[in-house]
């Protein structure tokens, strides 16, 4: 799509007039013939596809089409005032892209209507690191209640609480990528005990979130001869704050996560955390709460040539 925009516009005058970002709304992409034709009716929302700074010059590549209108060819990017450049890293800083934290807000800016707030503190850090913005406090303003939105709707009143926590999720997101956040203009992170019992992790607050059905509850009551004896050796263990694994076997149909639910809520409906989960995103969506392993403690997913993923 993007060597057929370039075509385009060394073709057609007209297609120079307009950013990649704003060629989808004039023409439209044919899947069959992979050409780009003139749109004679519809209105869209075009959106270049994501890039993150660590991504070298995938980013500054699409910098660059976000500004510069009508180019021809990847050459046409890299040269600038008649200099052929040998990165675009270097081509966006020649036009004066990266002179200011303007990229930066955009990026941010653009970011702010898909991401996650977790997604978008890792994006902070990111860009941080990578694009070495000038005036790291104001962005930190601009963005705070945006950074700290997860935890503004865990109705904590404490709006300290809040920006700690925020900059606490940053601090790792740097600390992974090899930097420390006191080099950078951001608050003091302040020590936990301020906060008294305010702070709990966001882990934690997740957990004791998950409402307990009434019927899950009432699970305990209804279990057999065997899912009772089950029940009862486990939730004793629990009790006596002794640890202890348990393997729970038997045929599909036989009621083992209707005996996993009626621990869950026996568990949390008496104010502990029980973290359920499961190998598979199916198994851990029919527990309340539950999610899978690889995302629980994550593990990472390492893909090799014989890695089959079934739909």
């Amino acid at each position: 799509m993007l060597t057929e925009y370039f075509y385009m516009c060394q073709k057609y005058e007209t297609a120079r007039k307009f950013l990649y970002k704003e060629f989808p709304q004039h023409y439209v992409w044919g899947k069959q013939l992979r050409i780009w034709k003139e749109r004679k009716k519809g209105v869209v929302v075009s959106r270049i596809v994501g890039a993150n700074p660590r991504e070298g010059e995938i980013y500054y590549l699409r910098l660059l089409l976000n500004h510069v209108r009508g180019p021809t060819s990847f050459e046409y990017l890299l040269t600038v005032n008649g200099k052929r450049l040998s990165s675009f890293k270097e081509a966006a800083r020649e036009i004066g892209l990266l002179d200011s934290d303007q990229s930066v807000v955009e990026c941010l800016d653009e970011a702010v209507s898909f991401e996650m707030p977790n997604a978008f503190r890792r994006l902070f850090a990111t860009l941080l690191m990578y694009c070495e913005p000038i005036d790291v406090r104001k962005l930190w303003e601009d963005y705070s209640h945006v950074l700290s939105e997860d935890y503004r709707k865990d109705e904590q009143p404490n709006l300290e609480y809040h920006i700690q926590c925020s900059l606490r999720d940053i601090k790792v997101f740097l600390e992974s990528m090899g930097k420390q956040i006191t080099m950078y203009d951001l608050p003091i992170i302040k020590p936990m005990q301020i906060f008294a019992n305010d702070c709990n992790t966001k882990d934690i607050l997740d957990e004791r979130s998950i409402i307990v059905s009434d019927e899950d509850i009432q699970a305990s009551s209804k279990l057999n001869e065997d899912q009772k004896l089950a029940y009862d050796i486990i939730v004793q263990r629990i009790m006596n704050n002794k640890s202890g694994v348990f393997f729970i076997d038997g045929p599909g149909g036989t009621g083992k996560t209707f005996l996993y639910r009626a621990l869950l809520a026996t568990i949390r409906s008496r104010g502990m955390i029980a973290i359920a989960t499961a190998t598979s995103g199916v198994a851990a969506s029919i527990m309340p709460g539950g999610r899978t392993t690889h995302s629980r403690f994550n593990i990472p997913l390492q893909a090799i040539e014989s890695s089959m993923q079934y739909f």
